[in-house]
């Protein structure tokens, strides 16, 4: 339950609750003016009526409205005033609580009071600085034409009450609206007892025993903000506040002599800024907790999100080493502590350290990303149970600083997956070469002998079977090699290559099929000859993959360009042609078999999506690498890079 269920009653209860309300907060703030010792009359009456008004709906605010005239009237009549002078106070009460209630519902500080100083300030603001302006401004004016009292003092007895009403009473009833009850059984109701006593003894000493004792008064409420719930510091300010215009009033305690044109200011300043400051802080303090409370939970989501997809995240600081994991890394990993990626190295496959050496080694140097699967054994003594995919990316700062972040995912359960799908293809494949070759050569045989005693009808139906078989013949095969690739059994025989003879080959080969794409395939060789570690065979395939997608994908009547150098990693050859980008969503997937940007069937574009992916294995087989850009103005550039031949 909240404060503001406490409020929001069907209309049959709330009207007789706010003139009821009003007259009983009516009479106290009347019976404290008319003591000898009062400074202003605390007018709590209008907190209230404004808190009424804005926990019901704006159809009920006329008649609530009535209630709260009513009731205005009601205090002014059990207190002794004529019925014309108790109705005189009603005009400017009703104009500050409307206004009030009507430029705070407009705001929209509501819900926020609890835990935004900036909201608070606003409220005390409007509602204890601005509106009681108005109100004050009005009444004096209806008094005036019955009191013979100056309309200067009117005004600034009526705005005094009005503004120490408003901001000891109302944060208590508005800024706790959204604020759960609980919060107080949560904290302990003998805490919340005892800081309440706290706070009320230490004013009943102060003013009883000090001259000028706010500043005291003020330490058990600032104690009160640290420790407690908004609900319990705005309960003790309030309380705090009727105690000490409750003292003033009865004359338990009496300010040091001063002239009396500065009475009123001299208590008036004290009690707003002990008010103020529990509040504000008790705001700020619970502002501060609540975005703990949300980091907490998010970090608690984030770690059951890591655990449900086996996803641990890292960090990793240069030169100063220090490393930070999830607990979920922890888990993925069978560590205790967290360990920078050189300690555990021992734990990688002989291969995966390698490529992960690679990584590092190039993040440290140009700050480049890196993307690996890798090989894992929690225990050093054991061979690798555990597939692992690392993410790192690379933060540098103009200190020299680095700092490496990124996840590690555990994909053993998707690997042996994929390896019982690749052992179903490769046995559909196995078993779907061998009729496929006695087809095609069935096909060959009839069309070297029989072709010309057939139709032409018949020829052409022929030539499209042979066709279709050689393709289906070329797919087998690719899908063969890509099963070889993954299990490894795919041989590699890496030797000095001389790169511009293989690419020069590669374009021979390809040309006729640019010219069914209507493009044109443009080579600058270099001025020297550049030789690579790579199998002649394995490179001519990555090169058929890249140039042939190169010049489907690319504008009609454009040109494809091939750039062949060395850099300090070795020798790059890069494909660049002119044509609609790559999609973004697509790009972290360009790579993976059977991936195409238009995988419908209804593509314009043919071909089967496992060029690049055996492109990259064949790549990375050979100790390369490879990768693309992509944008609107340059193009689309497939690259790979083999190690230089020395």
């Amino acid at each position: 339950m909240t404060a503001n269920h406490l409020l929001r009653l069907p209309l049959k209860q709330a009207a007789p609750l706010a003139a009821c309300g009003y007259c009983l907060f009516g009479m106290l703030g009347i019976f404290l003016s008319q003591q000898p010792g009062a400074v202003a009359a605390v007018w709590y009456a209008n907190a209230f009526a404004v808190a009424m008004l804005l926990a019901a709906p704006r159809a009920d605010w006329l008649v609530l409205l009535v209630a709260i005239a009513l009731g205005n009237a009601a205090a002014n009549w059990f207190s002794g005033d004529t019925l014309l002078h108790s109705v005189q106070f009603v005009p400017g009460n009703l104009l500050e609580i409307s206004v009030t209630a009507w430029l705070l519902r407009r705001i929209g500080i509501l819900a926020e009071l609890a835990h935004s100083p900036l909201a608070l300030l606003q409220l005390l603001a409007l509602a204890g600085a601005l509106t009681p302006m108005f109100g004050a401004a009005l009444g004096a004016a209806v008094l005036k034409l019955t009191v013979p009292v100056p309309y200067a003092e009117l005004w600034l007895s009526w705005y005094q009450g009005d503004v120490l009403g408003m901001i000891t009473l109302l944060p208590l009833l508005l800024a706790l609206r959204h604020e759960p009850l609980q919060n107080l059984r949560r904290f302990g109701w003998p805490e919340s007892l005892s800081l309440l006593v706290l706070c009320q003894a230490v004013t009943l000493l102060a003013l009883t025993q000090l001259p000028f004792p706010f500043a005291l008064v003020m330490l058990p409420l600032l104690l009160c903000a640290m420790l407690a719930p908004v609900l319990l510091t705005g309960l003790a300010v309030w309380l705090t506040g009727l105690t000490i215009n409750v003292m003033l009033a009865l004359g338990h305690f009496i300010p040091p002599p001063i002239t009396a044109h500065w009475q009123s200011l001299w208590t008036y300043v004290p009690i707003v800024l002990t008010v103020l400051a529990p509040l504000l802080l008790a705001s700020a303090l619970e502002q501060s907790r609540q975005r703990q409370r949300e980091l907490s939970h998010q970090g608690r989501l984030l770690e059951e999100a890591g655990s449900l997809a086996s996803l641990g995240a890292w960090e990793q600081h240069w030169p100063s080493g220090k490393v930070y994991w999830s607990a979920q890394l922890a888990h993925i990993l069978g560590q205790s502590q967290p360990r920078t990626w050189e300690s555990l190295m021992p734990h990688f496959s002989p291969a995966s350290r390698q490529l992960l050496l690679r990584a590092l080694q190039k993040a440290s140097v140009s700050g480049a990303p890196w993307e690996l699967e890798l090989d894992y054994a929690p225990n050093e003594q054991v061979q690798a149970v555990r597939v692992l995919q690392l993410l790192g990316r690379v933060e540098s700062h103009s200190t020299g600083q680095q700092r490496w972040w990124g996840v590690v995912r555990d994909i053993t359960a998707q690997k042996e997956l994929d390896q019982l799908k690749s052992q179903f293809v490769a046995t559909v494949s196995h078993e779907l070469r061998t009729p496929l070759t006695a087809m095609r050569g069935a096909l060959d045989l009839l069309s070297h002998t029989q072709a010309e005693h057939l139709p032409e009808a018949g020829r052409n139906l022929l030539d499209i079977a042979a066709r279709n078989t050689k393709r289906l013949g070329e797919l087998v095969n690719l899908i063969l090699d890509l099963e070889k690739l993954r299990a490894g059994r795919l041989e590699v025989h890496a030797k000095p290559l001389d790169m511009v003879a293989a690419v020069r080959e590669s374009l021979v080969t390809l040309e006729p099929y640019a010219a069914k794409y209507q493009v044109r395939f443009v080579f600058q060789p270099p001025a020297q000859t550049l030789y690579a570690l790579g199998d002649e065979l394995r490179v001519q395939q990555v090169l058929s993959n890249l140039l042939s997608n190169a010049a489907k994908f690319a504008d009609t009547g454009s040109q494809v360009l091939l750039s062949l150098n060395r850099d300090s990693e070795g020798v790059r050859l890069s494909v660049t042609n002119q044509g609609p980008p790559i999609e973004e969503a697509f790009r972290a997937h360009i790579f993976q078999p059977f991936r195409q940007a238009d995988g419908s069937d209804r593509r314009q574009r043919e071909g089967t999506g496992l060029g690049l992916s055996i492109s990259r294995a064949l790549v990375e087989a050979m100790k390369g690498e490879i990768g693309f850009t992509s944008d609107a103005e340059q193009g689309t550039c497939f690259w790979f890079r083999l190690l230089a031949a020395e």
